[in-house]
Order: C-alpha cells, then structure tokens, then sequence
C-alpha cells in the first residue's frame, strides 16, 4: 500500500484547521530556555508507513477484559474512498472498528493517557464492523499512524479480531485503518483523531500559532511564531515537531529538509519553493515530554507575477534633431578646454561650431518643456497592474526632473509634461524669469548648446529618462537629449571670440 495514496484521501477529508492570526502578542506565556536555539526538531518518521496485521506475534485475549467497560468515544474524522478504482463486478469492502479499554482505571477524566491500553476490534463477538459485502475475505489489515504503539493482536478464541495500542507518547494521535478484500480491492480508509494525557497528571502544552504571511510568494521566507502558546503548568517547552503537508504527502521538518530555513525558541521560518496549498502542522512539547495538540494552519503559495513595461512610448515637440541647418551647435565644455590654448577667438569659434546635429544628440529624442511619455504595466500574459505608481526621472544639471503618474485599470500610464515652468519646477530649481544665473552652471554639464534663429542659445544635456514602477519591480529607461535652459546670450558667438565663455550671467528665458 502507497503511503502517499492513503495520507492523499486523509489530507483531503480529515483536517481540521486553525485559523492563523496575524498580529503577535508581547505576552509570552510559555517559559523558553534563554538559549536561542534550545528547542530541538523531532523526528519520529513512524507514522509515515502502514503495519500489516499479519506481522504481529504478540496476542492479547479479548476474553480477558470486562465487558462492560466503555468504548472510547471517538468518531472518525474521514470515511472517505481510498481513491483506487473497484472492479464493476465487485464491491470494496468496508472498513469499521470498535474499541474496548482494557485497563480503565488508568483513564483521567474520561480521557486516555500514557498506560491506557486499548483494543481495536473489527470483530468483537456479534458485530463485523469490517466486512466485505460480496462475501470476500478480507486478506489483510492495514494500520497507520500509531504503529510504534501497537502491542500486538487481539484475538477472541482462535481468531484475529482486532489489535492493542498502547501509546506512550502524550500528544495528539492519528488512527488510520483499512482493509483489503480478496481480490486486492481497498476498503474506504478510517481516520480517528486520539488524545492521549500523560499519566502523572501533567497537562499538556497548547500550540498557538501566528504567521502575518498566508499568501506568500514562491521562495518566500514564513516565519510561523509560537510565542503565545502556554502550558498550564508553567514547564518549559523543549522540543517542537512541524510538518508540512503537499500535494498528498507530508514532510517532517528537519534541518536538512528543503522547506527549512531557521529556527528559534519563539518559531521557525520556512520557505515554500513551488505554489499550491499547503499545510503546516505544528506541535510543542514541554520538558516531560508532553506534547500539544497540533496547531494547522492553511497556506496558499502563489508563484510570483512578473511585470514588465510594454508599449513605452516618448513623443517630444522640440525640434526635429534631423534639422541640421537651422541651427549652429557647439561644444560647450570643448570651448572652455580650448579657450586658454589659442589666441585667436575666432579660430576657436570656427573650430567648435557646426551646422550638423551633434551625433550624440541626434541618436536621441530631444525634450524640452513639451513631451509625453505613456506605456502599460502588466503581465506577458496580459494582467494589468492597476492603481500603481509610476515613477519618471530625469538627470538634469545639479538636480533631478522627478514626477509621476498613476495606472489605470487597464494598467495604462501617461504623463505629459506641457510648460517650462513645469520643467523647471519639477527639478526643484528656482524659477523665475529673468534671475540672473551664471552659464558656467552648465560648463561641467550640459555639454551641447545651440544657437539661432530663436535668438537664445539653448544648452543641452546627453541623459536619460528613468520609468520606474516600484510595486511591480520593474525599470525601463531611454536616452534623451534634454534642455538644460535657455539664455539671453544673443551675442555669446561674439563674446566667445572676444572673451572667456560664461564670465557673466544671463536670465532664464520662458519659450512658454
């Protein structure tokens, strides 16, 4: 029998979840070792496999015991199908139990503990509690669960009829059982849920557990705190056991295991590598050895969304940089290398200026105080990103052109930049028409300037426009040539010919 096919229809059908928090309380209840790292994981693997009833040698007489003592009341938690597919012709057999303590005075209030011994009966004298409704044999018997706890057969006269636990382990207990007819064909699988008590009267710990993270992303650090869990008997809690149920099958957390990523005496942090639902069971013990209840609490691990920046697209109503006779262009900061090395001004003018576009500039968009830059945020497969902040900055001088914009619910952006004012501003630079401002501010900068018909020499600066959406983690940039301001310097060709470029100041000129 596949272990990973039985705890498939356990998983299914059998839990019962706690709902997990998400503020964590200051109060610590429980009393934990100072050492960060007190607590030890355990790592009891019994309950991963199914014991058959035909490897037990030891017998326990059904006859031996009162029969007036009480059953346990317990109810199953699943009676669900096995998930393995019937002939037509014949019917799965059913799988039942009854129970009989065997030593009742050593219950608490009722409730098992550590020396009650129990016997499972799927045959206690008048009633088959396992049958198969075709009349087939039942061939075998298939325990789960409590297999280190099981003491041997239960037999009434000379027949099998059931099997003895003892559980020595004071926690929370699964039961599982099933049969298999003569034909191979698995009975629905039985899931009871057992408390066991420690026998010296100590009480049990209570496993409370907080997360603030339910939905991860794949590869996520969860930090599970159990910092507000008690013991009513104020024992210090020493050990902890955590499993991870996916996918049909669980793991028992060691350090080694691939969902482990560190722990302390107040939690543990795992990490979750591929989406789906999963679910933690935690369960602490206290320093004699009694454990809590299980703590299980449901995560739904999503894989990541990527974004990405589509259909960006920048439209600029400066000049059309293909223009390369409207203009004269020159080198600023070449003028201001050449300027002490020769003394005829006019040669050094002839030598930095030209009618054709810069290359640098011309394999850019120029922007100026009129410029819309628009594009979408989503997913390849086309999910918007809607309400995000979009992010549009500008290296300019000695500052930057910073502003934003929100998508809408298709994902779109658009912002439009439509004043000079608006340019300047947005920089944080002083604007006021007219402030005197000295040119030698954009010597080590802005390193293209031109001059014309507008009567002003504009200066210009190789940069690049940033578009950045933050939430989505994604960036996209693209170069630019932007206007770094405009001057009254109708005459600077023939002050560069009589004088020392930017030795006096001009004002800001607004085109606007």
């Amino acid at each position: 029998m596949k272990v990973k096919k039985i705890l498939s229809a356990v998983i299914s059908a059998a839990m019962c979840f706690s709902m997990f928090a998400t503020n964590v309380s200051a109060d610590n209840e429980i009393d934990y070792s100072p050492a960060e790292t007190a607590l030890t994981l355990a790592d009891n693997y019994s309950e991963k496999s199914f014991s058959s009833i035909k490897g037990l040698s030891t017998t326990f007489r059904y006859e031996d015991i009162s029969q007036q003592t009480s059953h346990i009341n317990v109810v199953p938690k699943s009676n669900s199908d096995s998930g393995i597919a019937t002939y037509a012709e014949n019917s799965a057999p059913v799988a039942g139990l009854t129970n009989r303590v065997a030593n009742p005075e050593t219950m608490l209030n009722g409730k098992l503990t550590t020396d009650t011994i129990v016997y499972w009966l799927w045959y206690d004298g008048e009633t088959h509690y396992s049958y198969d409704p075709d009349g087939d044999e039942i061939t075998n018997y298939l325990i789960g669960g409590v297999n280190s706890y099981i003491l041997g057969n239960v037999t009434l006269g000379d027949e099998v009829v059931g099997f003895a636990t003892q559980i020595t382990k004071a926690a929370e207990h699964d039961l599982y059982f099933q049969v298999v007819d003569s034909k191979g064909v698995y009975s629905n699988l039985l899931n009871y849920t057992l408390e066991v008590e420690p026998a010296d009267g100590n009480t049990r710990p209570v496993c409370k557990i907080i997360t603030d993270t339910p939905t991860p992303y794949t590869n996520d650090s969860v930090f599970f705190d159990w910092s507000t869990s008690s013991d009513a008997d104020g024992d210090q809690i020493s050990g902890v056991d955590v499993r991870v149920y996916y996918n049909g099958s669980y793991e028992t957390i060691t350090a080694n295991s691939k969902y482990y990523v560190s722990m302390s005496n107040y939690g543990i942090t795992l990490r979750f590598d591929k989406a789906g639902i999963y679910q933690v069971w935690i369960s602490l013990s206290d320093n004699k050895n009694a454990w809590s209840n299980w703590a299980i609490g449901e995560l739904n691990v999503r894989d990541r969304e990527v974004y990405g920046l589509e259909n960006v697209t920048l439209k600029s109503n400066e000049v059309n940089n293909s223009d390369r006779k409207r203009f004269v262009w020159y080198n600023y900061n070449e003028a201001v290398e050449l300027q002490y090395e020769t003394s005829n001004a006019q040669g050094l003018y002839d030598m930095i200026t030209s009618n054709e576009v810069p290359d640098e500039v011309r394999r850019t968009t120029i922007i100026n105080d009129n410029w819309t830059i628009s594009g979408y945020v989503k997913t390849s497969a086309g999910k918007p990103f809607s309400n995000a902040t979009v992010q549009i900055t500008i290296p300019i001088n000695e500052g930057n052109f910073n502003a934003s914009v929100t998508t809408d619910a298709n994902g779109y952006f658009s912002y439009s930049c439509n004043s000079l004012t608006q340019w300047f501003s947005a920089r944080n630079v002083y604007y006021q028409e007219q402030v005197p401002i000295n040119l030698d501010l954009y010597g080590g900068i802005a390193k293209w300037c031109r001059y014309g018909d507008l009567k002003t020499t504009s200066w210009y600066q190789p940069t690049t426009m940033r578009i950045i959406c933050a939430a989505a983690g994604v960036e996209t940039s693209i170069p630019v040539t932007a206007l770094a301001g405009c001057s009254f310097a109708r005459w600077l060709g023939y002050r560069w010919v009589d004088g020392i470029p930017g030795d006096s100041s001009c004002g800001w000129y607004d085109l606007g």
